[in-house]
């Protein structure tokens, strides 16, 4: 049987170990990124210029010889038998991101045709290769390594001036359309391909788009703005700048995930190195414990895992430092030897499992919603951690990689475990730890209420319910044979700090607690134990002291308050009191203004007294005198007669109330001056004395708040009122009013009738307060008796409304005095 067969390999090979397995560009550019990194370079930069993409760096570069028998040998990895620059890479100490050799055909998934420029130090001159990648797809038949790939050797190069080496990649003919939002996706995968948390080794990743530099300045000025206001900002406005800034193309790319992992926040760290496990858990700053624990997981080696958990407030912080949701931005990344593994952390990713528990129903777990994290696997076994061919699909299902996952699991049910139980209440919820379910329930309520916007755990550490969970906890680690309890947070776990505390609380938890204290040999925390019990007891007699004297304090108080009820209602007896006979004594004034009688009748006013009988003595004789006409002419009706007789009998109580006013008020005949309110005196005559002697007319006094306390004689007050009142009479008038109003330093009284007014032919209206003026056969003495009164005893002024006067003829006094 011959022995010289072979494989044949079809040009198809390009297309299955490259643009079939690397579907997506930007997992390309992070391919070809890793080389950069793996040939030593400490800078790579990634160019956009108009439709060509160029990707170089300032590696180790490659010889003619690296380039026949390493770049275009597919599927062949000097990194993988460990042929690649050993010496070289022992001294910058870094490990290789990528192993399968298959990464250089990414660059059929980003253009048709590429130019590969490349030099190393072992040669003077550049080596350029160009391939036109569907020259392996003009016929399947044809076998891959018969297709020629054109190459030159170039003296000399822009891309290398004298002295340095590197390798430049520039495609053309993209298979994609690169715009800003597309290189700002591709920037910002990147920023995630380094581990973001750790910040070792120094490798930058410089982006170059010359049509977005105008762009990239306005947002840089606009965010220099905004930042020098920075405090003035609302968190919206905040965030906003942040995403602004983020969106900046040009430039190195900037990884602030460690900055920002600097939040307080609840998180878990766990590293194995040699054959131990340390894990620390801290809450927002403050260590909750610390345990060490035998290696269960021999094929891991230099493992770390760190995981965050963020409550409603970390979240929000979150958001405002990234300018993105948590959510968004991803969960728990996975790094071997510093570069990301896709698509771990990816959001919507579950490669850890973590949402498929929660969708499984399982009651209070932390999904990727809650969880920020990485893992960081560092080896030198390529077979240990191998990625999948497709490039995005994670990791083979090596021993290695299953012992990793229960690793995880471990330290996220660690973290969980104190969440759900010390930070939610969950656990101590549904445990019996407390004496009534309802006072678990009412302390649970409170501890997520606070929880979800504290960025402290000051109401963590003062609530008994996550004590008592704290408690059980290092009770379970405790328990462990295989775990060594480092330390724990005692504040935390001192149940004993409060009497009341140990009052709803069962008894049980104090022995558990001198468990806890005996297994990690805390003498420190036994005396505490031991001074508490001995002092328990004196404080529950304090307490009851205590309440006995609140009791006491209660009870003074309630007979004090009872007391000062008493007072009060026993003022507020005498206070209406003094009112109700201050009141029954104004109204007594009011009502003794016509029971008061001082003084003696001058001569002047006899004579007043004189002219106002006279007039009322007129007016019955007039009256008679025309009764008697109408009889004799025989044309004297009944009903006529009637309202002739009743002004007769009017004028008459006219006379008679003068005649009669000094009994009517108790005034005596030589009544003189009073002193009171003037207003009150005039109001009280008109409403309650004048109805009697006119009830055909309407009289109405309003005195509108006005008063003028002084001295007056109130019968002169009463004729002039009188005299008024007995002119609208005569002016055939049924209504009178006298109404009072305040203008400024003065109060005005304005006297109005409905009756047929004053002739609109006399010259001067005003001739009607001079004496002997008459338009009847009256005297002319009533209206100067008035107006020479008002003059010299009130010190007032009266006139007539003389534009009513001009256009309706009415008759308007308006008399005013000073206050």
């Amino acid at each position: 049987m011959s022995n010289d067969w072979s494989f044949k390999v079809s040009s198809e090979l390009k297309n299955i170990l490259g643009r079939d397995l690397i579907t997506n560009s930007n997992i390309a550019v992070l391919e070809l990124v890793k080389n950069s990194y793996d040939a030593h370079a400490s800078e790579v930069k990634i160019s956009f210029l108009d439709d060509t993409l160029v990707i170089s760096d300032n590696g180790k570069g490659m010889s003619e010889e690296d380039v026949i028998n390493k770049w275009l040998f597919v599927a062949y990895s000097a990194k993988s038998d460990g042929t690649e620059d050993k010496n070289y890479r022992n001294t910058i100490k870094r490990k290789y991101a990528g192993a399968k050799g298959i990464g250089r055909l990414s660059c059929d998934r980003l253009g048709r045709f590429l130019t590969l420029t490349t030099k190393s130090n072992s040669d003077n001159h550049a080596i350029e290769l160009y391939i036109d990648w569907n020259d392996f797809e003009l016929n399947s038949k044809d076998e891959f390594n018969h297709i020629p790939v054109k190459h030159s050797v170039i003296s000399s190069s822009p891309y290398f001036p004298e002295g340095t080496t590197g390798t430049v990649l520039k495609f053309t003919g993209l298979h994609d359309k690169w715009d800003a939002t597309a290189i700002l996706r591709l920037k910002k995968s990147l920023e995630k391909l380094i581990n973001p948390f750790s910040g070792a080794d120094e490798f930058k990743i410089i982006f170059d788009v010359p049509s977005e530099i105008d762009h990239d300045k306005e947002k840089i000025d606009e965010c220099a703005q905004l930042k020098a206001m920075w405090d003035k900002l609302t968190p919206y406005k905040q965030r906003e700048t942040i995403d602004k800034e983020r969106s900046i193309i040009n430039g190195p790319l900037i990884n602030s995930i460690a900055e920002t992992l600097n939040l307080k926040t609840t998180r878990i760290d766990s590293t194995i190195k040699g054959n131990r496990i340390f894990t620390k858990l801290s809450d927002r700053g403050i260590t909750i414990y610390e345990i060490e624990e035998y290696d269960k997981y021999p094929l891991l080696e230099d493992v770390s895992i760190s995981l965050f958990y963020l409550n409603q407030q970390a979240k929000y912080n979150f958001s405002i430092l990234m300018g993105t949701p948590q959510v968004n931005y991803g969960s728990v990344f996975l790094f071997r030897n510093g570069f990301r593994i896709m698509p771990y952390g990816e959001f919507r990713d579950d490669s850890w499992g973590l949402d498929q528990r929660v969708q499984q129903g399982y009651n209070r777990v932390l999904g990727t919603r809650q969880i920020l994290g990485r893992v960081d696997v560092e080896t030198e076994d390529k077979e240990a951690f191998k990625e999948v061919s497709s490039r995005d699909g994670g990791l083979i299902k090596t021993p290695s990689y299953q012992q990793l996952l229960e690793y995880f699991n471990s330290i996220h049910r660690r973290l969980e475990r104190y969440v759900v139980g010390v930070l939610w209440g969950e656990a101590f919820l549904r445990k019996d730890y407390f004496q009534k379910k309802e006072i678990a329930l009412d302390i649970r309520n409170k501890l997520q209420g606070a929880e979800k916007d504290s960025d402290n755990m000051e109401h963590v550490l003062t609530n008994i319910g996550s004590k008592i969970d704290f408690l059980q906890l290092v009770k379970s680690l405790v328990n462990d044979e295989s775990i060594n309890l480092l330390s724990y947070n005692e504040d935390l776990a001192n149940i004993v700090s409060d009497v009341d505390d140990t009052e709803i609380i069962q008894g049980h938890m104090i022995d558990d607690f001198r468990k806890i204290a005996n297994k990690t040999n805390d003498a420190k925390l036994l005396q505490n134990l031991s001074d508490f019990e001995k002092q328990i007891d004196e404080l529950r007699r304090q307490k009851v002291e205590a309440e006995k004297r609140v009791k006491e304090e209660r009870e003074r108080a309630i007979v004090a308050a009872k007391k000062a009820a008493e007072e009060r209602k026993k003022r507020q007896a005498e206070e209406e009191k003094r009112k109700k006979a201050e009141e029954e004594l104004e109204q007594k004034t009011k009502q003794n203004l016509f029971l008061q009688s001082v003084g003696s009748l001058d001569l002047d006013r006899i004579l007043k007294f004189h002219h106002d009988i006279r007039i009322h003595s007129s007016t019955i004789s007039n009256t008679i005198s025309r009764i008697l006409k109408l009889l004799h002419k025989g044309i004297l009706k009944l009903e006529n007669l009637e309202s002739q007789i009743e002004r007769i009998g009017r004028a008459n109580d006219k006379v008679m109330s003068i005649a009669q006013f000094a009994t009517k008020a108790n005034f005596s005949v030589a009544a003189d001056s009073i002193e009171a309110d003037l207003v009150e005196y005039i109001y009280q005559y008109v409403n309650d004395v004048l109805p009697e002697f006119y009830d055909d007319c309407k009289l109405n006094c309003q005195p509108n708040g006005c008063s003028k306390i002084m001295s007056f004689k109130p019968l002169e007050v009463s004729l002039i009122i009188d005299n008024l009142l007995s002119n609208a009479i005569k002016a055939n008038a049924t209504s009178f009013d006298l109404l009072f109003h305040d203008a400024d330093a003065k109060i005005v009284m304005t006297i109005s009738d409905n009756g047929r007014g004053i002739d609109k032919s006399i010259p001067n209206p005003e001739s009607v307060f001079e004496k002997g003026f008459t338009t009847t056969n009256g005297s002319g003495l009533g209206l100067y008796n008035i107006e020479t009164y008002v003059r010299n005893q009130l010190g007032g002024s009266i006139n007539l409304d003389k534009d009513l006067i001009k256009t309706t003829g009415k008759f308007v006094l308006i008399i005013s005095i000073p206050k």
